[in-house]
């Protein structure tokens, strides 16, 4: 019911790669990709959900296999707008830690 209120409501899924270490978490989540998909969600981001510096980005090669695999275009939103990534590189849009003391967004690009 949650997918389908997702694809109704034209709502972007996102790939988390902290998940994305072992094979477990890939089995455990490509279902839910794979169904995303069969009810008609075609858009995913992928976020990091890092805590640590060294965390962000990782597995970010192995979310962009798991959208390709289900057929899922990876996009981004910049100003309220859906950006559909034309590339594979990989731009973050990450915020400092404590979020009160810094309100700046730093912008990392990866290729």
């Amino acid at each position: 019911a949650v997918l389908r209120a997702l694809v109704e409501t034209e709502t972007v899924i996102e790939i988390n790669t902290r998940r994305l270490g072992d094979a477990r978490g890939i089995k455990e989540l490509a279902p839910i990709y794979r169904r995303y998909y069969e009810l008609g969600g075609r858009y995913v981001t992928i976020g990091s959900d890092a805590h640590v510096p060294a965390g962000v980005g990782r597995h970010y090669d192995r979310a962009r296999e798991l959208a390709h695999d289900f057929d899922l275009q990876i996009v981004t939103f910049r100003e309220r707008k859906m950006r559909v990534c034309e590339d594979w590189g990989l731009i973050l849009a990450v915020r400092c830690v404590p979020a009160p003391l810094c309100k700046r967004v730093h912008r990392l690009e990866f290729q």
